[in-house]
């Protein structure tokens, strides 16, 4: 599983969407996956910064 490509759609609370591509950097059996995302353009930047809480407060 590990380096297998996802396709993957955020959601935004306030209904926005948005499509996204990674990989699989890490896995834990019935317990879920870590992705890297890959091929990040200034759409997908902007909307994780909408969307993730700031790290820095």
């Amino acid at each position: 599983m590990n380096g297998e490509p996802v396709s993957f759609e955020l959601v935004h609370p306030n209904g926005d969407r948005l499509a996204f591509a990674g990989e699989v950097c890490y896995s834990f059996e019935q317990q879920g996956f870590g992705v890297k995302f890959t091929d990040l353009g200034d759409a997908q930047l902007e909307f994780l910064e909408r969307i993730l809480p700031d790290s820095a407060s």
